[in-house]
């Protein structure tokens, strides 16, 4: 009945986030892969901009049990914390409803879902005007995606107007592979890489605040 209602939301959710007009909550650029977990984490943060937008608490419900999966057998304190803090800001929206609250207890204790492959979770601020780059090897060959979100932990606390941040992906050689340039956040990029080698991932703050983030790649 639990895996029923987890399904349900996400197929609301996923609806209404097709017909969205606000540009805050724009679809990807390219349909994410359901195998990857750095698609489904955006995803994710595509259905809490929804529901904290529209006050929404099934929204995040949902979002919850596409973070759960996205960090399914690579789960870290953080990520544990982030998963916790989607439920209790559920909760929150549904004024501490008894069926919402539980719904959000089952999602958090659900540790028997590993089927997505292993993913590399970076998190940090940027300053306003600040920039922040890494650097990650991919596979050649293999579809690899990046996706750039507000960081869960504190989210509602940010005016996400005030919020624009710039994803840009480049080879060993500079030369540009993807860039995500839209207002505000999250981002998401994929491509695949044509030979093994080393790549850039660089945040540049365009907006009118610092930004807490949480960035997330393919292994």
């Amino acid at each position: 009945m639990k895996r029923q209602i987890i399904s349900g939301l996400l197929i609301t959710a996923f609806c209404s986030l097709a017909v969205a007009a606000d540009k805050d909550v724009a679809l990807a650029v390219k349909q994410p892969k359901p195998e990857s977990q750095a698609q489904i984490a955006f995803m994710a943060d595509q259905l809490m901009t929804m529901g904290s937008q529209h006050k929404e608490p099934l929204y995040l419900l949902a979002a919850a049990a596409l973070y759960r999966d996205s960090i399914s057998g690579n789960s870290t304190p953080e990520s544990r914390q982030t998963l916790q803090a989607i439920v209790d800001r559920a909760a929150e929206l549904a004024n501490g409803n008894e069926a919402v609250v539980a719904q959000g207890e089952a999602i958090v204790n659900d540790n028997k879902r590993a089927i997505l492959a292993s993913i590399t979770e970076k998190r940090g601020l940027v300053a306003q005007s600040g920039q922040v780059t890494y650097f990650a090897e991919f596979e050649g060959g293999k579809d690899t995606s990046v996706s750039l979100v507000l960081d869960p932990i504190v989210a509602a606390q940010i005016n996400r107007k005030e919020v624009d941040l710039d994803l840009f992906v480049r080879d060993a050689e500079n030369r540009d592979i993807c860039s995500q340039q839209g207002p505000g956040i999250p981002e998401f990029c994929a491509w695949t890489p044509r030979v093994q080698g080393k790549f850039s991932i660089q945040l540049v703050n365009t907006g009118k605040t610092e930004v807490p983030f949480v960035l997330y790649f393919d292994k």
